[in-house]
């Protein structure tokens, strides 16, 4: 077993068989600090981590006095969850859906294949360079479910007979 240090000095005289003290642990005080034990050799560094009272959390002592900290958020449908609009490419992502629901549903029926072809190259095409430009997680779910329907729509139309 290999006992790696953050000293070069340490972790040189380890590799060459020399006599380490491997007693490193958290401080039992409160875990904002890294703490050594006296090493034997007096070649162990001492390493110090900074508080980060950001990420402290407070102590609950029992159930019955813990409260919620965070408050429930209300459903909202919005493709903005950035906080900045974005009209068009909303706009553009409806579209690229709509056109690709539409190229899928028409594309099932073997009489309709002019339509759904069209549709679906224009889903298509339009949801590639939508999701290049889009700006929110929201946004590209709806191109990518749009893209997907009318790649297909596009094959069914192209199937029962295409522009023909």
């Amino acid at each position: 077993m290999i006992n790696v240090a953050a000293d070069p000095d340490t972790l040189t005289a380890v590799a060459a068989g020399a006599a380490y003290d491997n007693s490193w642990f958290p401080s039992p005080a409160g875990g904002n600090t890294l703490v050594t034990a006296e090493p034997a050799s007096g070649n162990h560094p001492s390493i110090g981590v900074s508080a980060m009272p950001e990420a402290a959390t407070p102590e609950v002592s029992s159930p019955e006095t813990a409260t919620a900290q965070t408050q429930p958020r209300a459903l909202s449908l919005t493709l903005n969850s950035d906080g900045r609009r974005h009209p068009l490419l909303n706009g553009v992502a409806i579209l690229v859906l709509a056109c690709g629901v539409c190229a899928f549903a028409l594309g099932l029926y073997h009489s309709q294949h002019f339509l759904p072809s069209v549709l679906g190259i224009a889903a298509f095409g339009v949801g590639l360079v939508a999701q290049m430009m889009s700006a929110t997680r929201e946004q590209r779910i709806l191109i990518v479910a749009g893209l997907v329907a009318g790649f297909v729509g596009m094959g069914l139309g192209i199937a029962h007979g295409g522009f023909g």
